[in-house]
């Protein structure tokens, strides 16, 4: 298609390492381009985990409204307002998951995963739906993530794409 054959031009062009997935939710029609190609995923394995949490919630072993502590010591760098707060803070399972997704914060991100039983649920969840290559390494954790991003997440924008297909047709947890 025009699609691939533009992408195909941009590639060639590119420094990094280009991936596309997309799918047309109405239509099924795909459009990719190195779809297996397996890339780190940073703050897009965020979404994984918020899947991983809700089915921890749907199985009755979390609540949303439970109020959890910030520690100072579990502050992290990067994205995010957790960061800024003293500890003590007692915000809501639910906000942390906000603030995980709307504002990728780092800390909530790991106070989420200290909720659910760090990296094995999430990716247990994304092989349940068949997303083999969405893999979490690690925590957010800088000083074990260093200078290779990898070491965080990986995948594949198929997975990623067809992860993003089962949240919008509502079939990534729940009914």
């Amino acid at each position: 298609t025009d699609v691939v054959a533009r992408l195909a031009d941009l590639a060639g062009d590119f420094t990094g390492q280009l991936a596309v997935s997309a799918v047309d939710l109405t239509t099924g029609e795909r459009i990719e381009w190195q779809p297996d190609l397996l890339l780190p995923t940073a703050s897009v394995i965020k979404e994984p985990i918020l899947i991983a949490l809700l089915r921890a919630v749907e199985a009755g072993a979390v609540d949303l409204t439970d109020r959890v502590t910030l520690a100072a010591s579990e502050r992290v760098g990067g994205s995010g307002v957790l960061k800024l707060f003293d500890g003590g803070l007692q915000p809501t399972v639910r906000d942390v998951a906000t603030l995980m997704i709307a504002v990728s914060d780092n800390t909530a991100t790991n106070m989420v995963l200290d909720l659910i039983g760090g990296p094995e649920p999430v990716n247990r969840a994304m092989a349940e739906l068949g997303l083999d290559s969405i893999k979490l390494h690690n925590a957010v954790d800088f000083e074990l993530i260093g200078d290779d991003v990898r070491r965080l997440g990986e995948a594949t924008v198929r997975d990623l794409c067809e992860l993003g297909r089962l949240i919008a047709t509502r079939q990534a947890f729940g009914e």
